[in-house]
């Protein structure tokens, strides 16, 4: 019958406690739509697609004929949150900068990725180049 008992108070105790987390990615107007970066995708997704949604980017750079490099910031906010009973609540919150960068030929998305710096290496950007002028042959 004890063991009964601390079985049922264990399974009561667990099924009282939450843990959540949540990342919402921020520019200067507010949080992006969740689906966002779900619908971004290279070689489909159209440039004035992405500007309509992000306004102005922070940096663009002329890669080659019709080709360009784009970078954005953003606030990525990861939150935490535990409750124990409905009584103990701890939330945690841990904000970082990062940068969209996307490289965009004749209108279209070719490349994108995420990175905590603004600027590009020289050798990425070099290599960007490169696939741009072999994409234009």
């Amino acid at each position: 019958m004890y063991s009964k008992a601390v079985i049922l108070c264990s399974v009561i105790t667990l099924a009282a406690c939450s843990i959540t987390s949540e990342i919402v990615y921020e520019d200067g107007e507010g949080p992006l739509p969740e689906n966002f970066f779900r619908e971004l995708n290279d070689n489909n997704t159209q440039t004035d697609w992405v500007m309509a949604h992000l306004g102005k980017p922070h940096n663009t750079q002329t890669l080659g004929d019709n080709s360009s490099l784009y970078t954005w910031h953003f606030s990525r906010l990861n939150q935490h949150e535990i409750s124990f009973l409905l009584v103990l609540n701890y939330t945690a919150q841990q904000n970082q900068n990062e940068y969209l960068h996307l490289v965009s030929q004749n209108g279209i998305v070719k490349k994108h990725w995420m990175d905590e710096r603004a600027e590009i290496r020289e050798d990425i950007l070099e290599e960007l180049r490169e696939s741009v002028v072999v994409a234009d042959l």
